[in-house]
């Protein structure tokens, strides 16, 4: 009579030859991810400097002499856990995608719609900074790695191949996710994966219908009902929001000052409970940069108060307990409190921040 290891070996191994023949260019993406991984060095340790500036997409490598970044970057994990991510999402949309478009078109979509929201973006980003447009000029230097750019848009792309309810229903699905968070992380990869998205919707036009496929056609009428689930979907996504901008290391959202709100307001202060000389210490920016470190943003947290709450014995200008969204407070050492004073303009109000943390230009 056979154990129960081995009749439930039997069995994984008949699935694991199930989805092989029904999923090869899934279950190919997955390996080459995890192969490519352990080559760049990101299966156990965040990929180096050197790793990105060759494997990485962004404007600094992909359209500047090193266009295959467009590619690479979608078969690298920048680091072990967004590893261990990349794999069950690509897993799972790759696998969908497949099951509609076939292997070879599902391949296409994937290579094809990544490259795209890749060199896509990074143009964007070079022509946002040149003009001094604010997100592009903080996330011009950054380098991306991520595979769910192409995954998301075979995805959107399959859905040409399906019928109108279950078209209407992943779409709005998908672009409500990732428009959630364009919002509220609004990182490179992010805006990456909403114009992989965009492009995924004609890309799978043309592979399902050819060039015909291109022609406008009149949406199909949605059910009441279907209506409601599809709006409930939707507020489902967006309450998630919140939630992704507490999380993010990004801050590049519009509406990522909610994360920063809701951190506060269950951050205690640090420092000394009384201050007795000097200023208590602003918490560092999430920058790695020295000199970012040194100037105290208050749109990154709140401006901790004196434990008397005295906001006096604060400099001239600064606010007690209060968040200023992309507002800097800059002060001078500790040691020399009195000659501390608050960034201003010629009216005495607090000036904007020219860039985010990276940055330090109050």
């Amino acid at each position: 009579m056979p154990s129960w290891s081995s009749t439930r070996g039997a069995a994984v191994a008949r699935s694991a030859r199930t989805l092989l023949r029904s999923s090869p260019t899934t279950l190919g993406v997955t390996l080459v991810l995890l192969v490519a991984s352990a080559v760049a060095g990101t299966l156990t340790a965040p990929a180096s400097a050197e790793t990105a500036s060759w494997w990485a997409a962004g404007p600094s490598t992909t359209l500047d002499g090193r266009p295959w970044t467009a590619v690479t970057a979608l078969l690298v994990a920048s680091d072990p856990l967004q590893l261990l991510l990349d794999v069950v999402l690509l897993l799972l949309l790759l696998a969908a995608a497949e099951h509609r478009l076939g292997s070879v078109r599902t391949l296409v979509a994937f290579l094809l719609t990544g490259a795209l929201g890749a060199v896509l973006g990074s143009a964007l980003q070079s022509i946002g900074s040149a003009a001094g447009e604010w997100w592009a000029s903080d996330t011009v230097g950054d380098h991306t790695f991520d595979p769910l750019i192409g995954a998301v848009g075979a995805l959107i792309a399959a859905t040409a191949a399906m019928g109108a309810l279950w078209r209407r229903r992943i779409r709005v699905t998908a672009f409500a996710v990732v428009l959630m968070f364009v919002l509220y992380a609004g990182d490179s990869a992010d805006v990456y994966r909403m114009i992989a998205g965009l492009t995924g919707l004609a890309v799978g036009a043309v592979l399902v219908g050819g060039v015909a496929g291109l022609r406008p056609r009149r949406p199909a009428r949605s059910s009441h009902r279907e209506s409601r689930a599809l709006l409930a979907a939707v507020v489902a996504v967006t309450a998630i929001g919140p939630l992704v901008a507490v999380l993010s290391d990004s801050g590049y959202g519009p509406f990522s000052f909610l994360g920063r709100l809701l951190q506060n307001a269950f951050t205690a202060c640090s420092g000394s409970a009384r201050i007795t000389s000097g200023w208590p210490s602003c918490p560092p920016a999430r920058s790695s940069s020295p000199s970012s470190r040194s100037s105290c943003c208050s749109w990154q947290r709140w401006v901790c108060a004196p434990a008397d709450g005295s906001a006096s014995s604060w400099p001239s200008g600064s606010t007690s307990r209060s968040l200023c969204w992309r507002r800097c407070h800059c002060s001078a050492s500790p040691a020399t409190p009195t000659s501390s004073t608050t960034a201003s303009t010629s009216s005495g109000s607090p000036r904007r921040c020219s860039s985010r943390s990276r940055s330090s230009r109050c």
